[in-house]
This record gives C-alpha cells, structure tokens and sequence, in this order.
C-alpha cells in the first residue's frame, strides 16, 4: 500500500476544504473580545487577536463564495436541492458582506482610541465592544444558516463539489 500526499482538488472541489476557514475562525473572535473585556490590562492584545481571527475568517469567505461560484457552475440546480443551493449561495453572499463590514467596523473600533491618543476606561470600553458582539452575533447567525443550507445540500439531496 503507498501513502503519499493526494493530489490537489480543483477549483470548484476546494469548495468543502475552504468553508471550514470562516466556519473556524469568525466564532473565535467573539470569545477574544469578552476576554479582552475581563482581562483589561492585556484587552488591546486579544482585540487585535479578535481583529485577526474576523480579517482571516473574512478573507476565507471571500475564497468560500468564490469557489462556491466555481462549484455552482457545475452543480445540479433543479427541484428543492437548486431553491437549498439559491438560498445557501445567498446567504452566502449576506455572510460575506456582512463580515466585511464587521470587519472593518472593528478595524475603527481598535484605531480610534489610538488615533486620539487615549486609554479608554473600563465603562468606555464595554460600552463600545458589546454592542459590537451583539451585531457580530447577528452575523454568526447568517454564517450557521448559510452552513446549514450547504450541508443540507450536501446531506439531504447529496450535492457535490467536483473534485
């Protein structure tokens, strides 16, 4: 028996590879930003951390939607699973615009105390950043209902991505 490392798959079957990016790191942040709220004296470096965690998660819904497109092309669109395919390619599209804009809504959340040259307080802080998680859970649930619809695709009407 050989062992070697697989080849890679093509464009549209890197699809189910690329979605775990977003699905893994867009969650974490959340959990950073309440960290950086309990533990203050180290905040500003789980923010950035948060930061970190939406900008890759982000950029890996751009690559998700993009290779979901590629693997559109191919699919079967016909009957329940192409309304399932429509609704998950739409949510997609929301998730991805909504991350965007999550995203750099925080990039001016962590600038704009560095701008004024100023610590915020404690109040200040938790002021700012829990209305920021509460519209960051608005768009994990876009990102859970986009999943669902994918893997309803995939395991009630058994959609493939073309490897």
């Amino acid at each position: 028996m050989e062992f070697g490392i697989p080849p890679l798959p093509s464009w549209p079957g890197s699809h189910p590879l690329i979605i775990h990016l977003p699905l893994g790191l867009l969650p974490v942040a959340p959990v950073l930003i309440l960290l950086g709220l309990v533990f203050q004296k180290c905040g500003r470096a789980y923010w950035w951390s948060a930061f970190t965690m939406m900008a890759i998660g982000t950029v890996g819904a751009w690559l998700a939607v993009a290779s979901g497109g590629a693997a559109w092309e191919l699919a079967i669109k016909s009957g329940e699973v192409g309304r399932v395919l429509e609704h998950h390619e739409a949510l997609a599209f929301l998730t991805r615009i909504v991350f965007t804009a999550l995203t750099f809504l925080y990039l001016v959340v962590l600038l704009g105390p560095a701008a004024s040259k100023k610590e915020l307080s404690r109040r200040a802080n938790w002021g700012i950043q829990v209305p920021f998680l509460l519209l960051y859970a608005a768009g994990l649930i876009v990102l859970a209902q986009a999943g669902h619809e994918g893997a309803r695709a995939v395991h009630e009407f058994g959609a493939l991505a073309v490897l």
